[in-house]
This record gives C-alpha cells, sequence and structure tokens, in this order.
C-alpha cells in the first residue's frame, strides 16, 4: 500500500486553510452571540441612558410658541432665507407662517407680533 505524498510545503498551507475555517467559524459564533446579548441587555441600557441623561439635566425639548425675532428681518421686513427654513420646519408653524408672510414679507398688519410668542392665528 503506498502513502499519498503531498508536495513540500503543502503541510503548512493546510494548516494555514484550517486555522482560518476555524477562526472564521468562531467569528459567526462571535457575532450571533453577540447580537442576542445586544438584545437581551437594551432594555437595562436603555434604562441607564434615560437616568443618565435625567442626572446630567437633560429634560425633553418642547415646542413652543413661534416667535419672529426681529434680527430675522431685515429693514423692509422680509425674512432671511435661514430664519425661514428653521420656523417652518414644523407643519404647524409652517401654516402660520404662510398666513403671517406674503411671499417672504412680513404683513404689515402683522408686524406689531415681531419678538412676541404668536399662537394660532
Amino acid at each position: 500500500m503506498s502513502r499519498l505524498q503531498l508536495p513540500k510545503g503543502s503541510h503548512n498551507v493546510i494548516l494555514a486553510l484550517a486555522a482560518v475555517y476555524i477562526v472564521y467559524k468562531y467569528s459567526q459564533g462571535y457575532e450571533r452571540l453577540d447580537k442576542v446579548v445586544n438584545q437581551a441587555t437594551k432594555p437595562a441600557a436603555q434604562l441607564w441612558s434615560d437616568i443618565d441623561a435625567r442626572l446630567g439635566g437633560w429634560s425633553p425639548v418642547e415646542l413652543t410658541d413661534l416667535v419672529i425675532q426681529p434680527w430675522y428681518l431685515n429693514t423692509s421686513f422680509v425674512i432671511s432665507d435661514d430664519a425661514w427654513e428653521v420656523l417652518t420646519r414644523d407643519a404647524n408653524n409652517r401654516l402660520m407662517m404662510k398666513q403671517l408672510f406674503d411671499g417672504r414679507t412680513l404683513k404689515s398688519e402683522y408686524r406689531h407680533l415681531v419678538g412676541q410668542p404668536i399662537g394660532n392665528i
């Protein structure tokens, strides 16, 4: 019976391939375990995040009444592009802004409201 002879150096190649395969299989197992652990610890992590945020002075952002500050407008009562973009992000504010402005110019009947909180019109 004859033994199969592999070329010189092929043992090292086979060992390297086996090592790569083993590392690959372990990494797959690690990724699955990591996903399971992330899901299992998510509620505790969220709770800790909320507690830490409160202790750090965080509070939820609340939308306040619309205020058109004087520096948003030029001397002709035309609002800047940046101010318009920010003030119209909210759908309710967008509707009010379209009522208050003719294009980008503040209507004369609403100019007394500059710097004042504006509720629903």
